[in-house]
């Protein structure tokens, strides 16, 4: 994109508006909320753009050293709803977060008739964006081979689930739901996956195992890396967000996560966010025979 194309981008005049300013209590502000709001597919694309421009900005002026105050953090929610961009729509959605953006939090595409074609060139990059937290897909006509396809996105995500909105019960529910075969919980599925896909039965159910086989592989990967005398990162945020007893439904409903950890040498340290009680609850769970 040229220069004069940069000069019209609307979106890269509001990301860079002035970072510096104060809130209305006179404070700096660290963090930046955005809600854009587009039309069609050249708008997308300029966000893209936009948010390429603004971050590559960003990086140059705290390498430089410019004058020594970092810029704010962006958050950036992107909507397009009922726009009926069709399968052809999902190219430039999947550009979008193809350029793993920081900045980019959250996608609503929802009711463009996206089909499992969409579906599935979306999948493509989002099982390699390590930022967005949140996809809305609902209402785009996506079936089995759609799902299958974000599913498997889902699981290849190094991104951790979000764990918004989660308690024990849900966790306990979609356990026994995926062990059933049945059951629906869409509020559930998106907090660990963050994708919303209100869909049939049989796509819920591809879509919900993914749920719980990635919040399994989080989890197993920080017990199999943690540092020795470091709670696993996973448990230790898992314990903050949502407190200890979470955590034990999960290392009790989930036994197969832990059947190489004995090979693992996992020391728990006396303080961390679950307590001395809980600490010494997670030594008993993972000393289990």
């Amino acid at each position: 994109m040229s220069a004069e194309r940069h000069s019209h981008n609307r979106y890269l005049d509001v990301l860079n508006q002035d970072p510096r300013r104060r809130s209305k209590h006179g404070r700096l502000r660290t963090k930046i909320g955005f809600d854009l709001i587009v039309l069609n597919t050249d708008d997308i694309r300029d966000v893209a753009e936009a948010l390429k421009i603004a971050e590559e900005a960003d990086a140059a002026a705290a390498a430089s050293g410019a004058d020594g105050t970092p810029p704010a953090t962006r958050r950036v929610h992107v909507t397009c709803r009922g726009e009926a961009l069709g399968p052809g729509g999902s190219s430039a959605v999947a550009d979008l977060i193809r350029i793993n953006s920081r900045s980019l939090e959250s996608i609503d595409v929802g009711f463009n008739s996206f089909g499992d074609a969409g579906a599935k060139i979306v999948a493509t990059d989002l099982s390699r964006n390590a930022y967005l937290r949140n996809l809305n897909l609902a209402g785009n006509n996506i079936g089995a081979e759609g799902a299958k396809a974000l599913a498997d996105a889902v699981i290849a995500r190094a991104v951790r689930p979000r764990l918004r909105n989660v308690d024990a019960a849900h966790v306990r529910l979609l356990q026994r739901s995926a062990r059933a075969g049945g059951g629906n919980d869409f509020q559930l599925i998106r907090a660990l996956t963050g994708i919303s896909l209100p869909i049939s039965k049989k796509e819920q159910r591809i879509l919900r195992d993914a749920a719980m086989e990635a919040l399994q592989l989080w989890i197993a990967r920080d017990l199999q890396t943690a540092d020795v005398g470091v709670l696993p990162a996973a448990i230790e945020k898992t314990g903050t967000a949502l407190g200890t007893f979470v955590i034990f439904e999960i290392l009790r409903l989930v036994p197969d996560l832990f059947k190489d950890v004995r090979r693992v040498h996992i020391d728990i340290p006396a303080k961390t966010s679950l307590g001395t009680k809980g600490a010494s609850s997670l030594r008993e769970v993972l000393s289990d025979e």
